[in-house]
């Protein structure tokens, strides 16, 4: 994948994810990450969640080869505590599939290594829940770069332009930005709901 912006696109139709998609590459966007069949020029990161399992980013065989299907790149929930984590990656593993293991800290990434298994691509998806303000992890970063054995993708609570800016300095090229961008209707809610000041 081209060093970058990777935009996640979630929680629309087929048509409207396939049009905000398309905005993002017009924006500069060398990636998309989404939950639907879309087409575009760039890679696409594709999952689906389960929103009743602990471990909810594509969780099943048949999930991750279905998505295979329309996808460049499988995204995986790959945290330490999932029991059925092994079995499912070996199973993957002994097929053409491209994959992310998305993580929340060193321990996850480290225990697919212990495995001996090695995802393409690494994401700091979940790394946001280990800090009290919700924001990227750059020390997860830091000890992924240190490791490198697979591609690295920044992703989970930033923000801001300065926080890429404290990515890049980690040396890792890849950023992934979902909420802040594509989600509309939140904020929407968030600027249109700014309650009013009283000035004394």
């Amino acid at each position: 994948m081209k060093p970058g912006l990777i935009v996640s696109i979630q929680g629309y139709s087929l048509t409207t994810a396939q049009e905000l998609a398309e905005h993002a590459l017009d924006g500069g966007a060398v990636g998309i990450r989404a939950d639907q069949p879309i087409r575009v020029r760039v890679p696409v990161i594709g999952l689906v969640k389960i929103p009743d399992e602990e471990y909810y980013i594509t969780p099943y065989y048949e999930n991750v080869m279905a998505i295979a299907e329309w996808a460049d790149i499988v995204a995986i929930d790959c945290r330490k505590g999932n029991p059925e984590l092994m079995p499912l990656l070996k199973r993957v593993t002994k097929h053409d599939v491209i994959f992310l293991a998305d993580i929340q800290t060193i321990h996850d990434y480290t225990n697919l290594i212990t495995h001996e298994i090695y995802p393409d691509y690494v994401a700091t998806t979940f790394s946001f829940m280990n800090r009290y303000d919700g924001k990227i992890d750059i020390e997860l970063l830091k000890h992924l770069v240190k490791i490198r054995k697979t591609g690295i993708i920044a992703e989970g609570g930033i923000t801001t332009p300065y926080e890429i800016n404290d990515i890049r300095s980690q040396g890792v090229t890849n950023y992934c930005i979902g909420g802040e961008i594509s989600k509309i209707r939140e904020k929407t809610f968030y600027y249109s709901n700014v309650p009013e000041v009283t000035v004394c």
